[in-house]
């Protein structure tokens, strides 16, 4: 069940991504890519031009 939630996060993010290259939609699609455990499209992602805070991905109190 939870991880329908996270397949639906991944599809708002990447649509919201288009709309905005924001660095905060970014990070977050890193995290839901993980939380989902696809790996190749998070090793697609984050080889890419990105402007995700990877550093921050998965820190307690982010």
């Amino acid at each position: 069940m939870f991880s329908d939630n996270w397949e639906d996060l991944v599809k708002y993010l990447q649509m919201a991504r288009k709309k905005s290259r924001e660095t905060y939609i970014e990070t977050e699609l890193v995290f839901a890519y993980a939380k989902t455990n696809r790996l190749a499209d998070l090793e697609e992602f984050i080889s890419g031009p990105n402007h995700a805070n990877i550093t921050q991905v998965g820190t307690p109190g982010r």
